[in-house]
């Protein structure tokens, strides 16, 4: 069971959920930490034969903006998910680095 209260309430199960709703703006901003991740961890695929992946370089130009507006916003604490989505930041942070050769 995935934890959802949909079946509990008897509005349908994970499959056939019908409570729905709008997604916040932190949960928005929680998952594009996931996907920046995703991105300094991507590999050119060059390598597939020998096991090792050659990272896919992105360039200041691109990574700075981002990244500053990302601890930028992380910055923001006037809502109760601010520190959930601290949290997500930190864990990712060391994956980012390391999918970036630092």
């Amino acid at each position: 069971s995935c934890g959802s209260l949909a079946p509990k309430l008897r509005k349908g199960g994970c499959s056939d959920c019908i409570v729905t709703r709008e997604r916040a703006d932190w949960e928005r901003t929680d998952g594009c930490i996931y996907l920046m991740k995703e991105l300094c961890c991507l590999d050119d695929g060059t390598n597939t034969n020998t096991g090792t992946q050659t990272p896919v370089t992105m360039e200041d130009d691109v990574l700075l903006p981002l990244l500053t507006e990302l601890m930028d916003v992380c910055r923001v604490n006037h809502f109760p998910q601010g520190n959930d989505l601290r949290t997500t930041l930190f864990k990712n942070l060391v994956g980012m680095a390391h999918g970036l050769g630092k």
